[in-house]
């Protein structure tokens, strides 16, 4: 179960099969979990939880035939300035599992996270 919950900082959510749904459900029963969330709730507390813990920004969500979720991640650089470190672009069909496969990114990439000031 564990390698169907890994994300890449590039990966798609897409639900269009049999396979990619049962992924995508995963991905998105692991994010509710972990955040304590309802679906009323789950954004805020993902958008919060991306911030706070990561030190991520959503800093887009371009859409045409699917919709994609963009982050940045910044940290104090050497010279005492901020920049982006890390960053994400997660294709979705819908927007709930690309901000749960976002979240699943920066988990895999960082573990549970909040080092990043």
């Amino acid at each position: 179960m564990a390698s169907s919950l890994r994300v890449k900082r590039n990966d798609f959510a897409c639900s269009c099969g049999e396979d990619g749904k049962r992924r995508c459900a995963k991905v998105r029963e692991w994010a509710m979990k972990r955040l304590e969330a309802t679906p009323e709730d789950f954004l805020t507390k993902a958008v919060y939880d991306l911030g706070w813990r990561y030190g991520a920004t959503i800093t887009g969500i371009p859409n045409d035939q699917w919709s994609a979720i963009e982050t940045e991640k910044t940290a104090k650089q050497p010279d005492g300035t901020y920049g982006v470190v890390w960053n994400t672009y997660i294709q979705c069909d819908w927007i709930e599992d690309g901000i749960a496969f976002t979240l699943r990114a920066y988990y895999d990439k960082y573990g549970t996270g909040n080092n990043w000031r």
